[in-house]
This record gives C-alpha cells, structure tokens and sequence, in this order.
C-alpha cells in the first residue's frame, strides 16, 4: 500500500514537532469518591488532585486554571513536571529564584504578612509535603483581569503553595492580590488549600475504571454508519483569535468506495479530509491536509498528517519559497492486526492476534542544513525544491488496549457522537502534540439552552478544548486553550473574508 502525504488536525494546527509544551491538567469535574458529593469542586484527572474554588469567581483556562474575584485577586492551580527527580527543598529554593528573577523588589513576608527574613517552613497539605510562601511586590504589569487604570500605582501581595505528588511532579498553587486586598485574596487563597485533596493511587484507580468502562460500553454500542453521521460531509470553518481572523479549515468525509480507493483505503469504511490554513503572523502561515480513515470492523486505521511552515504575503497569497523557506512536518499512523506469540501462565508459547498501532514523524532538515541549503542556491543561483523533507526521525509501535480505544477519525468526530446526558467518560487514543497514546478525558454538559458543551482533554498534560453542538449535534463553536475560535461559515464568507478564491 502507496500513502500519500496529507492531514492537519482540527482542535490544534501543529504537529507535536511544532507544539509549546503546555503543563496543564485540565477540568474533569469528577471528584474523588471521598468528595464525590461536593458539586462545586474541581478536580483533574491526571493525579486525582481535587479542590473548592473561591466563591463567585470567574474560571479561566490558560496556561494555569484561574479563578478570578472582580474585587481584585485571583487563585491559579497547574501542575509542573521535571525531568530529573527533585525534592521539596529543590523545588522552593527555584521558586525563589525563579521570584527574585521576575519581580524587580520582591520582600518575603510571614504568614501575617510582616517581613520575613526566614526561609519558608516546610509543612503538609493534602498529607503531602509542601510549603507556601508570601511576597509583597511594587507595582508590576496589571492583569487584564484588574479592573484599574494602567497608570495607578499600586502595589501586590503574592502568595505561592508548593505541593509535591511525587519527585517528578507538584501541584503549585497562587495567589495574585492587590495589597488593599491581601486580606480577602489570603483567606480565599488559604481555604482553597485547607480544601485540596489529593487521593492514593488505589482510590484514583477506582475513579479511572469507573470512566473507562463507561466509555467501553458506550463505544460498543455504536455503529460506523453513525461515526460517518457525526463528521461534516463538506464544511468550512473560520479561526479566530482575538476577534482577528488567523485562518480558516475545510472538512470533507465519505463512505463512497470510490473516494476511499482514491485515497488507497478499503472499504467499508469512512474517511475524512481536513485542510486548514493557519496565520502565524504576516510573513509566516502554516498549511496543513490531514486524512483519517477508520475500516468498519474498528481494528484497522490510517492517519496522515502533512503540515509545511511558509513563507506568505502580506495578505492571503503564496510568495515564491525556496527550498529553505519551507519547513514540512510529516506523521504517519497505521493501526492492524498482527500474529505474535506469548507464554502462558503454564510456560507454554501461544499464538495470539494484538491490534498494533504504527507511528511515523519526519522532519524537516536542521538549521545547520537549512543554511547548507541556502548557500547551495547563493552559489549556484537555483532553487532546489519547493519542500525538503527530512528524516525519518522517530517509529513508535504499540499494542492498543482492549478496551475504550478510540481511531483518530473517532476522536475527531467525538463530541458530535457522545449521548447529551450529563457524563464523564475516560477513553485511550493517541495524540500527536504529545507523541504517545493517553488518557483522554472527556465531559458532557447539556445546557438549559438545549446547546451541548463537550470539554475534550486530549490527556494529563494538556488543556481541554471546550465544543459547543447545537441540538442538532452540528457544531457552534470550538475553542483551544491558545484561545482560538474555531467556528463554522460558508466558502463564499470565507472568501470575502479573505479576499481570495477558495476553488
């Protein structure tokens, strides 16, 4: 079998090569069983940790999940990860550091707020070890969140929470107040603490297998033909960011057998083909084709993902590119049966069938050789190629789970498929930004609007993206932890928009 190069996902527009790493655990709403009653916690479910937000606060996702008071603090809640093991002490002394860098006169104060020339005590929060420490700072940025003229000066009261998980890994905890307001923002800050929960691993196991099995057996329970309802048949969409267009994606799927054989796939089955068009900024856009394709008996699949970085005009049109200009991404996935052999409980060889995933990523050359490349067509005065593809730098395999396994075209088409009752639901499925298959979680929440939010966390390292399905299940509205707007409109408004044909 021939592959051709194509694909571009929808809910991001880069590869994991391209990808900023985005150290977030995202909204699951599910608290552990030990506080399964309070409704108004949050919780993640990538180490279980749970908590109560402050009261009549707004809730932002970025980089952190934010909650903001409008009388003037907020508390932040994120996850960081080392690569090397480290210990409390390791972790406070870089806080510090890390404080003394960003903020020109920061002062450490004790938990009164009076200055302090002691270093933080160590504690336990959630019974893990842990510290928190408290800063007065002078007059710094103003959050947009702040409702103050830029010009007044005023003066900030922070406060930070080191919580270890384990030594790769801490739940960090702040506060940002203005010092008027230092009271109200520590005692939201502090309550928030007292309220922070993080389960044993056994506990956070049960909470998982109860989402897992949920998602298996709803998986099983439905039909190719309704995965191919679920994906537009011929759809284009509008990127927004900032109330600024930055690009624009066309969606196209198929059952025909016809179409599945241009693209060299079998059927039955359901295909679908994504381009999408991204606008970094006014030189640079990045062009993507992706292609899923799913056969019906749900253990075979493809996936190609072909994402190049050019140079571009002012406005909307191409500008010539050399070879150097353009940098293209390429990832491949192949998923099938295969015949392996295993030693039972008895020591004795046995064959079995395992349902193997295949993954693929070329690069672009490095920038020794882009400059090689471009000294090469100074000296010789020709252009080489539109695209120079690298090397195959990276050939992943593993055996899918059993169980709540999901195609990337069924991960595309998920949020239109999942039933509008109020769920969480915890799947397996590969993700490029990540590079490796996770835990994706995903929640359900019908509004009174008859509107369906999806918040779909591709796994524990990253942001939610949260989708908005009419009661048609046709979607409204996309949004990505970047802040894009993913929204859908006609070819004709597109290209008014951007004052270019489409055909």
């Amino acid at each position: 079998m021939s592959f051709r190069p194509n694909h571009s996902f929808f809910p991001t527009p880069t590869t994991r090569v391209l990808a900023s790493a985005v150290v977030l655990f995202a909204l699951s709403w599910l608290a552990t069983p030990s506080h399964s009653q309070d409704a108004l916690r949050w919780s993640e479910m990538g180490y279980g940790v749970s908590l109560t937000p402050p009261p009549a606060t707004a809730q932002v996702e970025g980089k952190a999940v934010t909650w903001i008071d409008p009388r003037g603090f907020s508390v932040s809640f994120e996850i960081v990860r080392t690569e090397q093991p480290v210990d409390l002490e390791t972790m406070t002394s870089s806080a510090m550091v890390q404080m003394g860098f960003a903020q020109a006169t920061p002062r450490l104060l004790d938990a009164e707020g009076n200055p302090s020339d002691k270093p933080p005590v160590p504690e336990r929060i959630a019974d893990r070890p842990a510290v928190r420490m408290y800063f007065e700072l002078d007059q710094q940025d103003k959050p947009d969140w702040l409702n103050i003229k830029k010009e007044d000066q005023v003066s900030w009261f922070y406060g930070q929470a080191i919580v270890m998980l384990e030594p790769h890994a801490a739940a960090i905890i702040k506060l940002t107040a203005t010092r008027e307001n230092q009271q109200i923002g520590q005692d939201a800050f502090e309550a928030v603490l007292d309220s922070l929960h993080i389960p044993l691993g056994s506990e956070l196991d049960a909470a998982r297998e109860e989402l897992v099995e949920r998602a298996n057996t709803w998986l099983q329970s439905t039909r190719p033909e309704d995965w191919a309802k679920a994906l537009p048949q011929d759809q284009w969409y509008r990127v927004i960011q900032k109330g600024k267009d930055v690009g624009h994606v066309h969606v196209r799927s198929s059952r025909e057998p016809a179409d599945l054989k241009r693209f060299q796939q079998e059927a039955p089955g359901t295909l679908a083909v994504i381009d999408r068009r991204d606008h970094l900024n006014e030189t640079q856009a990045l062009d993507s084709r992706s292609v899923y394709y799913a056969h019906d008996d749900n253990q075979r699949e493809f996936w190609e993902t072909k994402t190049t970085l050019r140079p571009v005009k002012k406005k909307a049109g191409l500008a010539n590119r050399s070879a150097s200009q353009a940098l293209t991404w390429v990832q491949i996935g192949i998923r099938g049966t295969q015949k392996v052999t295993r030693r039972d409980i008895h020591g004795n060889m046995v064959p079995r069938s395992v349902n193997v995933v295949t993954v693929i990523t070329e690069t672009p050359p490095s920038s020794q050789a882009v400059q090689q490349i471009e000294s090469h067509e100074r000296f010789t005065g020709k252009q080489t190629s539109n695209n120079i593809r690298g090397k195959v730098d990276e050939n992943q395999q593993w055996v899918a789970p059993d169980r709540s396994y999901l195609s990337q075209l069924q991960v595309w088409a998920l949020g239109g498929m999942l039933p509008a009752e109020p769920a969480v639901y915890c799947f397996s499925a590969y993700h490029a930004e990540a590079g490796k298959p996770g835990l994706r979680t995903v929640e359900v929440l019908p509004q009174d609007d008859g509107t369906l939010v999806v918040l779909d966390r591709p796994n524990s390292s990253l942001s939610p993206v949260r989708s908005v399905y009419d009661a048609d299940r046709k979607l409204i509205e996309r949004v990505t932890p970047q802040g894009l707007r993913i929204v859908p409109t006609t070819r004709e408004e597109l290209a008014e928009v951007w004052g270019i044909s489409l055909d």
